[in-house]
């Protein structure tokens, strides 16, 4: 594998261009909820686009599926369920111990006397 193709994991950063038309469509809330390989996803995917046009296409369609909160790159997709802090924090605790009962011992049988020879 080339060491190009995966330079580093940082996030990318957002053109101006991209930042404007997000905050003009009040979108960035919709925006920073994706999972954060989609928004670096979203920025290469305007950023390799080949002149102007392309660029603005893409722009477009980011935005729309933003809108409509259904669709990543024309695919489906279904966001995750948002968890209220208060919520996760009670669902992060573990569950308090049951005081456990002492298990009843087996009682053993009593040992056979051994068989006399005669």
């Amino acid at each position: 594998m080339n060491r190009t193709q995966f330079p580093n994991k940082q996030p990318q950063p957002m053109p101006g261009n991209v930042r404007g038309a997000l905050a003009k469509r009040n979108l960035m809330d919709a925006y920073r909820d994706r999972p954060q390989y989609q928004q670096d996803d979203y920025l290469k995917w305007i950023a390799q686009a080949f002149g102007p046009q392309a660029k603005q296409q893409r722009l477009d369609q980011m935005l729309d599926e933003l809108e409509k909160g259904t669709l990543f790159k024309g695919e489906p997709y279904t966001p995750a369920e948002k968890v209220e802090p208060a919520k996760a924090a009670e669902e992060a605790k573990p569950a308090p111990a049951k005081a456990a009962k002492p298990a009843a011992k087996a009682e053993k049988p009593a040992a056979k006397p051994a068989a006399k020879k005669k």
